[in-house]
């Protein structure tokens, strides 16, 4: 007579169980898991992977929590956390019907694995440095505990999510992760400073309150001890950072918006201005579609344009944003605006009507 195969897993299919299996489409009564009934959870996963077939009797005298609660944690993990929970007739206990590797003390659904994979592009931005691979090697350990079914279904959504930030600055990854521990310690932090189109760095005694991306570069709000003003300043433009040995006390009422929130990018406060832009008709999409720093209100005006009213602390930014529409905006006001952008324009058609004597041109 041939031999029947037998198999790895206990069958289900045997004599008649004394214990039901946990039903598969129960919902629990509390979805948020609390620190208690992880740790019961957990007591329950070890008995369970180690192939000792507890039951519900075994488990509450093993934990010292009625069967009723064992039940419920039963549920929970089968339904819940998507554990692949059976019971075997024969061992009249519980087992894993594939192999667990990590107990998922997150709860992540099918619906969140964009969120994930929009997390790593984001973490990909940034350069190679150690805050980037500790947040690399933090996401790693998230998703550890992820269901078989689950990561074969993240690995798509990682081809299908990517972050792409143009012109990236050539940022030194060591003064990023310098300036985030001396921010975090409170640390003073000594370094040279190069300000823009000057040949020379300075040295600055700072104290590091906020990190900022922008526009593809990394900035600290920071406030000068010389000065005592709170400035922004370009991780470019470092160099020889130090620490002073220096612990600085955080203003209590700091507050990162007080500094970005009203600048339309990154040019120091200089002023308070009220400004009302006149977009036409072919520019109103791309308006309404953002959300602008600084705006107080838009206003749809007859024929499909809109008005766009903003109240700024820099008019600097906005004046180079300004030229690159061809005549699509125009400044109903400041007065000062408008011709920033009149003078900027005129300049650079000067600039290009220019022909250089010792130039000649490639045909």
């Amino acid at each position: 007579m041939k031999s029947k195969k037998t198999s790895n897993q206990p069958s289900s299919k045997q004599s008649p169980a004394k214990q039901p299996a946990p039903k598969r489409n129960q919902s629990t009564e509390n979805r948020k898991m609390t620190g208690t009934q992880l740790a019961r959870m957990l007591k329950i996963h070890h008995q369970i992977q180690a192939g000792r077939f507890p039951n519900v009797p075994s488990l509450s005298r093993f934990i010292g929590k009625g069967k009723r609660a064992i039940e419920r944690d039963l549920r929970y993990m089968r339904n819940d956390l998507k554990l692949p929970i059976d019971y075997c007739p024969l061992h009249r206990g519980y087992f894993y019907t594939e192999e667990v590797l990590h107990f998922p003390t997150q709860l992540v659904t099918e619906s969140d694995l964009h969120l994930i994979a929009v997390l790593e592009a984001s973490v990909a931005q940034f350069p190679a440095c150690e805050l980037k691979s500790r947040m690399q090697n933090l996401l790693k350990e998230f998703t550890k505990g992820l269901p078989n079914r689950l990561k074969e279904k993240r690995t798509n959504w990682r081809n299908l999510v990517s972050i792409r930030t143009p012109n990236r600055a050539k940022l030194n990854p060591q003064h990023l992760d310098f300036l985030a521990q001396a921010a975090a310690t409170n640390s003073q932090v000594g370094l040279g400073y190069r300000k823009p189109n000057q040949p020379g760095h300075e040295h600055r005694i700072l104290d590091p309150l906020h990190l900022f991306w922008m526009s593809g570069d990394w900035y600290v709000l920071a406030r000068e001890v010389k000065t005592g003003l709170v400035k922004r300043f370009s991780l470019l433009r470092m160099k020889d950072l130090t620490l002073t040995g220096v612990k600085f006390e955080r203003p209590a009422d700091f507050d990162p918006e007080f500094y970005l929130g009203n600048s339309f990018g990154l040019q120091s406060a200089d002023g308070d201005y009220e400004v009302i832009l006149r977009i036409k008709p072919h520019l109103a999409d791309y308006i309404h579609e953002r959300e602008w720093n600084g705006m107080t209100k838009l206003v749809s005006l007859p024929g499909g344009g809109v008005e766009l009213h903003l109240r700024l602390s820099s008019l600097v930014e906005i004046k180079r944003w300004l030229t690159q529409w061809d005549g699509g905006i125009r400044v109903m006001q400041p007065a000062k605006l408008r011709k920033m952008v009149a003078d900027s324009s005129m300049a650079t058609y000067c600039a290009n009507q220019e022909e250089e004597a010792d130039v000649t041109e490639v045909k």
